[in-house]
């Protein structure tokens, strides 16, 4: 009978190896279905972390069965797969460009960016009634979002390494230069680009409470307001606002009726209240509810207002946005130049005292160019030394192996240049 001896430690492991797994992937799922709201169209979802880490410590099998689990949550709520999509592109991109040496962060940068550009490239070809400036704020709170959970996964994989094989979890020892600078940039600037982003998005529903008390005392103060026809569309112009808004008078029983009309889908009377508040969807889908006289109301829709708004905050977070751009450019060249030299000196040391080096090849770090130098001159030296080594071995068993007769031929001429050394071998 065939049978196979395991080790100990994973006798002990795979009797629970697969209800561990189903216990992981419904605690992944749970965690994933919370949306951490840190500001007002700002939500953090740790799926991402999840499905990466998944597929660093286990394999590529294992992040996308993650990814499918942390996207469920998305499947329910919303009813469509892109979520899930996404999340397996993200893993597949990650375990097709990303090395040992290269960290999750970068490369999660890069994917992000290219899945904003084929947004962008579908609402150009495909009619859309998002704004290019609510467009462009979404993929730059996605990719913030994205990039800093995938740096905080580089920073948990350079501390901690699971060894399946022993199903123990131990500390790294040995950290990467590459993955470790591109963390610590990666987790450094967008980290700051985020916090940038979030203390301007904290101010939004107190700078929209207070245009919305504008917009009351505005209404409040029209001179012919008892006089407004219902169901009316009217366009109120504000002092300091460019765009006039549009408002309609109607019925208290009629909200959700003209609300339709101004596009409005929710109804914002200034309640702080409202959890809906921190969605940047609530926002762009809201009216302002200003009371007039008994059951009489007038909705007001501030879609321009908040659209401007929005643009002044993805104004001041975008030079934090070239800055991360540009340092995810120079890690990239980086780590090219550190793989360069790297398998510039894995050659020169693989062909150490094989051959003597005239063509002396370069090394992108002026460290590593200088111990490549010494490399090099210690290589040459002792290439030197082994051929004349190898030279008077040769000699030495010539001279052993010939015969008596033929040394004493020639002694006379040798001793001329030897003082009779040859001939007394």
């Amino acid at each position: 009978m065939l049978s196979v001896n395991y080790p100990q430690s994973l006798r002990v492991v795979m009797p629970f190896l697969w209800p561990l797994t189903v216990l992981g992937l419904a605690a992944v799922t749970a965690f994933s279905s919370i949306r951490l709201v840190a500001a007002p169209g700002f939500e953090f979802y740790f799926g991402p972390l999840f499905y990466l880490l998944a597929f660093r410590w286990f394999g590529l099998r294992a992040g996308l069965l993650t990814a499918l689990a942390t996207a469920l949550p998305s499947l329910w709520g919303v009813g469509s797969p892109f979520t899930i999509l996404l999340a397996s592109a993200h893993v597949l991109a990650v375990h097709q460009f990303s090395g040992q040496d290269r960290s999750l962060a970068t490369v999660t940068f890069f994917f992000q960016c290219g899945i904003g550009a084929l947004a962008g490239l579908g609402w150009l070809v495909l009619p859309s009634i998002v704004q290019t400036d609510v467009l462009i704020d979404m993929a730059v709170r996605r990719i913030l979002s994205e990039t800093l959970l995938a740096a905080s996964a580089d920073m948990i994989l350079l501390a901690l390494l699971v060894d399946t094989a022993r199903g123990k979890v131990r500390r790294v020892r040995n950290l990467g230069l590459q993955q470790s600078l591109e963390a610590l940039v990666s987790i450094a600037v967008a980290g700051a680009a985020t916090l940038f982003l979030l203390g301007e998005l904290h101010h939004v529903n107190e700078r929209l409470d207070l245009h919305q008390r504008d917009v009351a005392a505005a209404i409040s103060a029209l001179p012919d307001r008892d006089r407004m026809q219902p169901e009316t569309r009217y366009m109120l112009r504000m002092h300091g606002v460019e765009t006039p808004m549009p408002f309609i008078a109607t019925r208290t029983d009629r909200l959700h009726q003209t609300g339709m009309m101004l596009g409005c889908r929710s109804f914002d009377a200034g309640l702080p209240e409202s959890g809906e508040r921190h969605s940047l969807r609530y926002w762009l889908e809201m009216c302002y509810v200003v009371p007039l006289a008994d059951d009489q109301v007038v909705l007001l829709s501030p879609h321009d207002h908040v659209v401007a708004l929005y643009r002044e905050i993805l104004r001041g977070v975008m030079p934090l946005m070239a800055y991360l751009t540009l340092a995810q450019i120079g890690l990239l060249l980086f780590g090219r130049s550190v793989r360069r030299s790297s398998r510039v000196l894995s050659k020169a040391l693989q062909g150490f005292g094989r051959a003597y080096v005239t063509t002396r090849p370069t090394a992108p770090f002026r460290e590593a160019d200088q111990l490549l130098g010494s490399f090099i001159a210690a290589n040459n030296e002792f290439v030197a030394f082994e051929r004349q080594r190898v030279h008077l071995m040769r000699t030495v068993e010539e001279l052993r192996s010939c015969p008596s007769t033929w040394c004493k031929f020639g002694c006379g001429q040798r001793a001329a240049f030897s003082g009779g050394l040859w001939c007394n071998l």
